[in-house]
This record gives C-alpha cells, structure tokens and sequence, in this order.
C-alpha cells in the first residue's frame, strides 16, 4: 500500500539509493555498494512509478525511446543506424503488441498502454535479464493491462527474472510467482503460487500480525 517502502526498495535494489541495514545478492556475488551504472551492466532494467514524468521522452519517437538504453545496439562506429534503429524498434513494437502508425511516432501521442509496452520493451532491447517493474499497468486500459500480464509472463518463460510492484492487490495472483508484502518499510508476509489471493495479500497488507 501507499507509503509500504515499496519504491524504495525497487530503488535500493537498483543502485539509486542506499539502504540503512541488510544486503543486495545478485547471482551470488553482494552488490549492496553497486551504483545504478554497475547494476545496469549486470543486466539490470528498470521502468518507473511515472511513465510520464520519468518513463518516456514525449516529443521523441517511439524508435529513439526504444533504443536510448542501449544504443551501442544499433550504431556503426559510433553513429546511430537509422535502418538498425528501424529495425529493433520494429521487433520491440511487434513483440510488445503495440500499437502505433510508424517507427518514428513520437511517443507522446501513443495511448498510456502502448506506451508503457515501449518502457519495458526499452530494456527487452538492451537484453536485461532482472526486470524491476514499478506499477507497470498503471494508467492503462484492460486490454493493455492483460496485454503487460502475458509480456511479464513470457519473459519469465524465457529466464528474465521480474519484480513487480503494484498497489492494485487484485493483479498479483495474475502475474506473480512469489509476493512478498511490504509494510512501513518491513516484510510482513511472504506468499507463494498456488496460495496467492487477493484476501490474504490484503489481510497481510494490514495486519499487524506478521506472517
């Protein structure tokens, strides 16, 4: 729930801010003093609370949105191949469903679906492989929503591991191999597949009896 601590601990986990006790592990190996550049080279991703004010480039097309994490991708010697960026931009739209006239579509313009579908495609195209997903179907229709549930599960299907982050209790069952509850800043129930429903994640969220 709002205040949970669960933005901060997306953000601790990726580098950008620091803990006050406890350790980040990834593959073994204790990144708790990584920043957001070394957990970004260790094939981390990460798509915003807010889309608009921290997701996307609005006036930018849907291509150079797609590419900016990992433009290395798509240049020759240095400078950006249009038909290389055409290219992966064109996979990442077909891959992701999304919905748009052209590459080149400025990204504003595309509805809040389509263009959350591009935020987590973004890293899709730079090949992470941890995925941090905070409020991912925020702000979108129920089709684009049941459209993030089955990109979300396909690539788990695939290896990636995610982290989804969502205050709408009622998705998690839907999405979610394991959830842990969080509540003022503390674990207070921790959940695994098939046992994850919207009851028990709601009496978890506010009981003060720990689980």
């Amino acid at each position: 729930m709002l205040g949970s601590g669960r933005t901060e601990l997306l953000r601790i986990i990726a580098g950008q801010e620091r803990a006050d006790a406890g350790s980040v592990v990834l593959d073994g190996v204790d990144v708790t003093d990584e920043n957001w550049a070394g957990m970004l080279k260790r094939g981390l991703g990460m798509t915003p609370e807010s889309r608009k004010d921290d997701g996307i480039v609005p006036l930018l097309g849907i291509d150079e949105n797609t590419v900016m994490s990992d433009a290395g991708q798509v240049t020759t010697f240095g400078v950006l191949s249009a038909r290389r960026v055409a290219a992966a931009t064109r996979q990442i739209i077909e891959r992701m469903s999304v919905k748009a006239p052209d590459t080149t579509t400025p990204i504003g313009t595309l509805s809040g679906g389509n263009q959350q579908k591009i935020v987590i495609g973004r890293w899709v195209h730079a090949g992470s492989r941890l995925l941090l997903l905070d409020e991912p179907t925020r702000g979108v229709d129920v089709e684009a929503k049941s459209q993030i549930y089955a990109i979300i599960r396909a690539l788990a299907a695939e290896g990636k591991s995610i982290i989804f982050v969502s205050s709408e209790i009622e998705e998690l069952p839907k999405v979610c191999d394991r959830v842990v509850v969080l509540r003022d800043g503390r674990i207070v129930g921790e959940f695994v597949a098939p046992g994850i429903s919207a009851d028990t994640l709601m009496t978890a969220s506010i009981s003060d009896q720990a689980h």
